[in-house]
């Protein structure tokens, strides 16, 4: 069986469950991990074939120093109890044992003994967004005739999927009209505090009135406009949390879909979602004119203290007018 490992960079609370489906920002370190077992009857072999035939989606790449491969809990010495091949032409990596008794034999193995793989790929940018999703599937080959120790068979192909989403901002007045001028960028919590994500969709362009952040992992973001078109006010920051939601026990899983909430869980007005196509999209407006300061805080203070300066202004003035008067 392989799983994926499902991380949530904006949640500390753990490292992630091992399942059939999650979800992981285009950049990511994605860990898989591969169980299998030995035979019941490996002792009747006078040698025993071991070999996992893994296939792992276009937009990984695989990082050959990161693979443990353990029978129970002992780690194996690559090289001397098994090899990898990364440059099959039928699959992305092959992980062979080529001679399984010879492990069994110092009593390390035996049957029912648990083999694990795991190891991390990298999610690039060529990965799909939304469905499909990206897949990757294993297959394990094996010894089947203790008289004949040439002849395999295969097991069925047990697969996972990873999926990722796409972030796009357009840029309007109070009209809806497209706006050019502005600049975004996109930050993502990591349990602490706000980091800058690692996109360069959004920096400014004269011209732009779109901005698509591409390749984004469930988890809590926060949206900056960084450059405000001339004569417009600059908009409000947005915080917002994506969920995605797919099968994270089946083997075909599939995003079914994506919720967007504020921080405090309450739905967001204004997202438009299509979560076959992986796609959040809002329109962030741009006022023109004064634009006077918010209640609350300090702008409410401000807005006191101007009051009050208006009010002094306007009393001073008055007194000695009406002293004139009164004299007269």
């Amino acid at each position: 069986s392989k799983k994926v490992q499902e991380v949530n960079d904006s949640d500390t609370a753990g490292t992630g469950t091992f399942q059939d489906g999650a979800d992981a920002d285009i950049g990511d370190d994605v860990k898989f991990k591969i169980d299998g077992t030995f035979p019941s009857n490996i002792d009747a072999y006078a040698s025993y074939e071991y070999v996992i035939h893994d296939t792992i989606n276009a937009a990984f790449s695989i990082k050959e120093g990161s693979i443990v491969v353990k029978l129970d809990d002992v780690e194996l010495v690559k090289g001397t109890d098994y090899t990898v091949d990364t440059s099959g032409d039928h699959c992305s990596m092959e992980i062979t044992i080529a001679d399984a008794v010879a492990l069994a034999d110092d009593g390390a193995l035996t049957g029912g003994t648990k083999l694990t793989v795991e190891y991390d790929a990298t999610l690039g940018n060529n990965a799909d967004i939304g469905n499909p999703g990206n897949d990757n599937k294993v297959q394990l080959e094996f010894s089947n005739d203790p008289y004949d120790l040439s002849s395999t068979s295969f097991t069925t192909e047990d697969k996972v999927n990873v999926f990722t989403y796409k972030f796009t901002v357009n840029k309007v007045d109070s009209d809806s009209t497209p706006l050019d001028g502005a600049g975004f960028k996109l930050q993502k919590w990591n349990g602490t505090e706000y980091k800058d994500y690692d996109t360069e969709s959004g920096v400014k362009a004269e011209d732009k009135t779109t901005f698509v952040f591409n390749g984004l992992d469930g988890g809590r973001y926060k949206l900056v406009e960084t450059d405000v078109p001339s004569g417009y006010n600059r908009a409000d920051d947005l915080e917002f949390i994506v969920t995605g939601t797919y099968d994270a026990t089946s083997d075909n899983s599939q995003l079914t879909a994506i919720k967007v909430t504020d921080i405090e869980g309450e739905t967001i007005n204004g997202f438009n979602v299509t979560f076959n196509d992986g796609a959040l999209n809002i329109s962030i407006e741009n006022t023109s004119g004064v634009q006077l300061p918010s209640t609350g805080g300090d702008g409410l203070y401000v807005t006191y203290i101007i009051g009050a300066v208006v009010i002094a202004c306007g009393i001073a003035a008055f007194i000695p007018k009406k002293k004139e008067n009164k004299n007269k």
